[in-house]
């Protein structure tokens, strides 16, 4: 079964920055620009309550501490400090941005990824909730400054 999220995605945002320190001990001159292309997953309850016994059902908030520890997921250090007991929170953008490394957000107000974590399809009789994932969508993207999130419901 394939990964309903983007880890390239969250991947980005929790390496940008180490990797743009790789990148100018290696090279000074070099400048290095993000682009986080639907990574930014949100921490929402679930639509219909899962069981979990498939990990692509289960919400963020159970399957991320589960995935940061077998991914071995290296955490932005100062995210990390601030979530000492929960450092898996530093896979959610609203938690990392803004990185000191300049980064372009790509992200679907109706991220299909976010919505299968959510346990709601765009079939379901679920307009009012999916209305309220996109409205959490657009607070939580406020205050990115370098911003592209179309108003559709896909995945990248």
């Amino acid at each position: 079964t394939a990964l309903p999220i983007c880890p390239g995605g969250f991947g980005t945002f929790a390496n940008l920055d180490r990797v743009a320190d790789l990148m100018s001990t290696a090279s000074p001159s070099t400048r290095v620009v993000g682009l986080v292309d639907s990574g930014w997953l949100m921490n929402s309850t679930q639509y219909k309550p899962s069981d979990c016994a498939v990990y692509t059902t289960c919400p963020v908030y159970t399957a991320f501490p589960k995935g940061a520890v077998l991914w071995n997921s290296q955490m932005p250090p100062s995210c990390k400090h601030r979530f000492t007991n929960s450092s898996w929170l530093c896979l959610l953008g609203k938690y990392v941005y803004p990185t000191k490394t300049p980064a372009l957000i790509n992200e679907f107000q109706f991220d299909l990824a976010d919505l299968s974590l959510c346990n709601v399809h765009p079939h379901d009789d679920a307009l009012s909730y999916i209305e309220g994932i996109g409205a959490q969508y657009r607070r939580e993207l406020s205050p990115v400054t370098s911003l592209f999130s179309p108003a559709c419901a896909a995945h990248t």
